[in-house]
């Protein structure tokens, strides 16, 4: 799988891609959700879907009696996968979010112009 399809498999946000970055680059700390969501400007309830699906999907594990996570891969080759991201992010950030952007984006964000008519108003 190339990391073009393994992004587009793995990360399922913006969110979720920055969460884990900001995981990646700080891998000896541990995080609580309020210090992720401070530092990242993520509502908590976000960061806590967020965390759960890392920690899922082996990117980040939870320790410590409050609830902390880190960043530690289930795999070396994971964690190749994560520093390629990373790379890409701060070389191609742009590509990066190319990537992911499209994926959530669908018709239903749109407004359908003919169910919602604009009612005109009598003068």
């Amino acid at each position: 799988m190339n990391l073009e399809e393994f992004i587009k498999s793995q990360i399922k946000s913006m969110a979720e891609l920055r969460t884990l970055l900001f995981f990646h680059a700080f891998p000896q700390a541990d995080w609580d959700v309020m210090e992720v969501a401070q530092k990242l400007f993520l509502q908590p309830p976000v960061v806590v879907a967020v965390v759960t699906e890392l920690v899922r999907k082996g990117f980040v594990i939870s320790v410590g009696a409050p609830r902390g996570y880190r960043y530690q891969t289930q795999s070396a080759a994971l964690a190749v996968r994560v520093v390629q991201r990373a790379e890409m992010d701060r070389f191609h950030p742009v590509t990066l979010v190319n990537l992911i952007a499209p994926l959530h984006w669908t018709l239903s964000h749109e407004l359908p112009l003919s169910s919602s008519p604009i009612p005109k108003r009598n003068l």
